[in-house]
């Protein structure tokens, strides 16, 4: 209850398109949500590897929301229990973290997300309180500039920078979901508009990007759209059809409390959630069907080739989910409490509840091998 509670709330953060519900998609996946799944507990699998974030005064984690490796490095976000950004090497060994909460120059007031610029190697950190942008080299604060917009998440793909937001001309005017900015944060485009209509919950849209090979991706939720974000446009990527388990479309356009409700009495109906990663190997995403969430993996191959999935993998029953997938790896968090309770831990007192989070790094090739090989 608690969890399907949580994620109603969550559902007030995400959105279906209200002008053009089904727009064409380069690509159509279809599947039966009805199928028996294969589960699978990612803590067995014989091809893991855990990575225990040391633990010193300085690098303790309270939770991680976001995290990118760059260059051997490890970046990890916590948004609101340290309100850092914390740097590890990839086995862990802590380097730095970047803790400068405030409201002065080079402090943050909120810390909403970070990326890396592809080009230079900086860090940006997006204070959507103040509306300013961060720099950093290292642990180093540089600049900072100012933006003229309320941006939730931003991303870079190479050659610019992302934000997602909902920015509106005025009030009854053109509002949009995606801003494309140059390398230096200027305005070049606004993308992905909607009607402004706060009792809609395409107003409340707030979507995190995931990046694979310099390009970005996000969910449309209930019209069950996996959308790509080019250097200059937003295109449908991918569409999930659930079949007779998709919403209809007329529930699609209720006002946000109708659909809600809605979604709270009604059963047989799936849906995307917001996660979308994918590499070289799998797919993973989130879709809620009978009241449960399921997290699942899919072929990358089958994806690709548009066909009905036959086998998929899901982790309805393991607490684990992906947080990260880099170079033909997946990152799991686990606590340290959720280590000890493995059937390979060295000891009963080998970790304790002041130790920090602890990553499982796992291969994506291997599980993909494991799964759906022909």
């Amino acid at each position: 209850m608690k969890q399907f509670t949580h994620l109603i709330s969550f559902l007030l953060l995400i959105s279906c398109k209200n002008e053009s519900i089904r727009p064409q998609s380069d690509n159509q996946i279809k599947i039966d949500p009805n199928k028996k799944e294969l589960f699978f507990d990612i803590k067995q699998a014989q091809f893991s590897e855990t990575i225990p974030l040391e633990s010193t005064e300085h690098s303790l984690l309270g939770n991680i929301d976001k995290m990118l490796i760059k260059n051997n490095h490890m970046y990890i976000l916590d948004k609101e229990i340290a309100e850092a950004i914390f740097v590890f090497d990839e086995k862990g060994k802590f380097i730095y973290k970047i803790d400068r909460s405030g409201q002065g120059p080079g402090e943050y007031s909120s810390l909403d997300d970070f990326t890396i610029d592809e080009k230079t190697g900086s860090l940006l950190i997006l204070d959507a309180d103040q509306r300013k942008i961060l720099y950093f080299e290292g642990s180093t604060f540089t600049h900072e500039k100012k933006i003229p917009y309320d941006i939730s998440f931003i991303s870079s793909n190479g050659e610019n920078f992302i934000g997602v937001t909902n920015y509106c001309d005025g009030e009854g005017q053109e509002c949009h979901h995606v801003l494309l900015f140059d390398n230096d944060f200027n305005l070049i485009k606004k993308e992905e508009s909607f009607v402004y209509d706060p009792q809609k919950i395409e107003w409340d849209l707030r979507l995190p990007l995931f990046t694979y090979a310099q390009k970005n991706f996000y969910t449309k939720s209930f019209s069950n759209y996996i959308k790509l974000v080019n250097e200059d446009s937003v295109r449908n990527f991918v569409h999930i059809d659930f079949g007779s388990n998709n919403l209809p479309e007329n529930v699609l356009n209720y006002d946000r409390q109708k659909l809600l409700d809605y979604l709270k009495k009604e059963k047989n109906v799936a849906y995307l959630i917001d996660n979308f990663m994918m590499d070289e190997n799998l797919v993973y995403f989130n879709f809620f069907y009978n009241q449960k969430l399921l997290s699942v993996f899919v072929s990358t191959e089958d994806f690709s080739k548009n066909r009905l999935f036959h086998n998929i993998i899901t982790m309805e029953k393991v607490s684990l989910t992906p947080l990260y997938m880099h170079g033909g790896f997946i990152y799991f968090v686990m606590d340290s409490m959720q280590v000890e309770n493995q059937a390979d831990a060295d000891s009963e007192d080998s970790h304790t509840m002041e130790s920090n989070l602890i990553l499982l790094k796992v291969s994506s090739e291997k599980i993909a091998g494991l799964f759906f090989s022909n």
